[in-house]
């Protein structure tokens, strides 16, 4: 009894010296908070808006001009501050950092009437952890993602993947799904390698990039040129076979390429090709089994660059589905096509 009381008399002096200092330094604690919130008021637009133009798209389409004050993206990922990289212009033209898609995209959409508060943004991209990022990313934005990928970025979940992402979507909300394949790019601009943080810079197969997508593009090969049997399903892989055959129709198309760097310059366009078939029958199919909300698709090619460096989207389909899973229509702007 003795120990208990000295406890509480103890625990009583320490709460009186808690609120006794609590009160003495509540007036500086509330113009410090004060001042937090004003200066991140004022800083905010400085910080977040981005005065350059959607690079896919027309010049004369500022991302300025569509609200991004209200929709930018927070940038949190290291890549993101780094530098921009020649080679990936060079090679896709059309290609935009990953910020200048972030803050287009939540502005398009809020323009559109598809609020990011009420969106849920599903996402089909390769399981690469260069991948990663960019889906870290859309989850500041949407504030929540669901997975439809798999190997490639094949939307691989199917049909059941994409009815159970309906009970997940916000009530009286969209969907909004991002998906497509990714490339390397490497130091010395070599297009399906990429140089990987904490890796030794020897050529290998840990450089390949999109590793699946290329084994693929071999094997199809060989089997499109007699130098091997069909494909077969391995239970411990099935979604490498899955890969190969849907890319199996391709074969012939990558096989016509006059050169190795021209293939691999192929492949990411053949495998988008694919994967939005895929995806279309998947929508139409998820769709017949009331879906209460559009789906908005953006589809397009991410490019991976070395350490130091921004990565890149190539945004190439920017597509509304309506609530019975059928094409409604581009949702790019005039004259961006």
């Amino acid at each position: 009894l003795l120990l208990e009381k000295n406890w509480q008399d103890r625990h009583s002096v320490s709460i009186f010296a808690h609120t006794y200092v609590m009160m003495l330094f509540r007036p500086l604690l509330i113009l410090l908070w004060d001042a937090s919130i004003a200066s991140s008021w004022i800083l905010h637009p400085i910080l977040t808006t981005t005065p350059t133009t959607y690079s896919r798209y027309s010049t004369t389409t500022p991302i300025s001009s569509l609200s991004t004050r209200c929709y930018s993206y927070p940038p949190s990922t290291e890549f993101q501050t780094g530098q921009p990289f020649p080679y990936a212009m060079e090679l896709f033209p059309a290609a935009t950092t990953y910020n200048e898609m972030l803050s287009y995209i939540p502005a398009r959409l809020n323009q559109l009437g598809y609020s990011p508060s009420t969106t849920l943004c599903a996402t089909s991209l390769c399981g690469d952890e260069m991948n990663r990022p960019l889906e870290q990313a859309l989850s500041d934005v949407f504030t929540q993602t669901y997975s439809l990928g798999g190997l490639a970025g094949f939307p691989l979940g199917g049909v059941t993947a994409f009815r159970k992402m309906k009970d997940h979507m916000p009530t009286d909300g969209s969907i909004f799904i991002v998906y497509g394949p990714h490339v390397g790019l490497s130091q010395d601009g070599r297009i399906g390698h990429v140089d990987r943080k904490g890796i030794r810079a020897v050529e290998g197969e840990h450089t390949l990039c999109c590793r699946s997508a290329i084994l693929a593009a071999n094997q199809v090969a060989q089997i499109h040129r007699g130098e091997a049997g069909g494909l077969e399903l391995d239970p411990l892989d099935p979604s490498q076979y899955y890969v190969e055959s849907y890319l199996m129709p391709f074969a012939e198309r990558l096989e016509q390429s006059p050169d190795e760097a021209s293939r691999m310059m192929d492949l990411p366009y053949a495998l988008l090709e694919a994967q939005t078939e895929l995806l279309e029958r998947i929508i139409y199919e998820g769709s017949q089994f009331g879906f209460p909300g559009d789906v908005v698709v953006l589809g397009g090619i991410q490019i991976n660059t070395p350490p130091g460096y921004v990565d890149y989207y190539v945004p190439l389909r920017f597509d509304l589905y309506d609530s019975e899973g059928q094409f409604s229509g581009s949702l790019f702007e005039d004259g961006q096509q």
